[in-house]
């Protein structure tokens, strides 16, 4: 390849990359969060937000930092500038004005939205920590923001130009409990979009709770093993965990449940077989389990 042809194809390359981006960038209706490293936007959150919300909110400026470079203002609706962009992360008065009257109402605990109106974001979700999980969304599927391991760093793209396309979303979770012990790193886990399991740990030791750290759904015992949703036996250890586990005889009724021992025969005291499709609807919703799995 010449060198004329070399710099055309280079060129034309550059353009199909580029024109993306040039198309998004002049299209109408694109939210632009910002540009050269600035900021063009604020995220405005309640002015009584909790401590998650704070959380939250303040968990977003600095990914918005760390890609942009610029500084993501947080302020409550009666600082917030007037014409300027908005990121709302919560049901401020100001974001509810945008919505529909009551917009938590068909929304389940712990589901979550991410959306755009005009220039403005808007990120709510229902429950303790539903506008923390509409934050995570957000971050992960508009900035590609990604985090995957307690041992790492969370992976931030490098972005001073941040442009968007409209969106709107809904999301929720499989799992009603998703508790897990806390280690090493609590803000792993927190923006994982897994319940807390410290809470309960800190309140038998008569210890304070940090606000951000606090459960949705508050289980007396750590939940090491899956016995304690589906108990092979009524003699099983762990078969008297929570009290509203019921049937506890799952091995006598449903032995396709359970794990093949060394002999190629299914026994009562490894692990459930996870390849058994209906045993995992057992322990994402074990309040119906007995009715869905008998």
């Amino acid at each position: 390849m010449d060198t004329t042809t070399r710099r055309a194809f280079i060129a034309c390359a550059t353009a199909l990359l580029l024109a993306p981006f040039t198309a998004l960038h002049a299209a109408e209706g694109a939210i632009v969060l910002a540009r050269s490293g600035k900021s063009l936007c604020q995220i405005v959150q309640a002015p009584d937000a909790s401590g998650v919300d704070a959380y939250a909110a303040a968990t977003l400026a600095g990914y918005l930092k760390e890609m942009t470079g610029a500084e993501f203002a947080v302020v409550t609706p009666d600082r917030r500038e007037a014409g300027k962009a908005a990121i709302f992360v919560g049901l401020s008065e100001p974001a509810r004005v945008l919505l529909e009257p009551d917009p938590l109402e068909k929304l389940r605990d712990q589901e979550h939205v991410a959306r755009s109106i005009g220039r403005d974001i808007l990120l709510y979700g229902k429950g303790v920590h539903g506008n923390l999980n509409a934050v995570m969304e957000f971050l992960e599927n508009s900035l590609g923001w990604r985090w995957y391991s307690v041992y790492e760093k969370p992976v931030v793209p490098k972005r001073p130009e941040l442009i968007l396309a409209p969106f709107d979303r809904w999301r929720g979770f499989g799992f009603e409990s998703r508790r897990v012990p806390l280690r090493y790193n609590p803000d792993f886990y927190l923006q994982a979009g897994v319940n807390m399991g410290l809470e309960t740990e800190l309140r038998r030791k008569q210890r304070p709770v940090p606000p951000p750290l606090v459960s949705w759904l508050t289980n007396e015992y750590f939940v090491h093993t899956s016995f304690s949703y589906i108990p092979p036996t009524p003699s099983d250890p762990w078969a008297n965990k929570f009290p509203w586990v019921t049937k506890k005889d799952y091995f006598q009724t449903k032995p396709e449940f359970f794990s093949l021992g060394e002999n190629g025969r299914r026994v009562p005291d490894l692990q459930l077989c996870y390849s058994i499709r209906r045993a995992g609807g057992c322990w994402s919703r074990p309040p119906s389990c007995e009715r869905s799995c008998s």
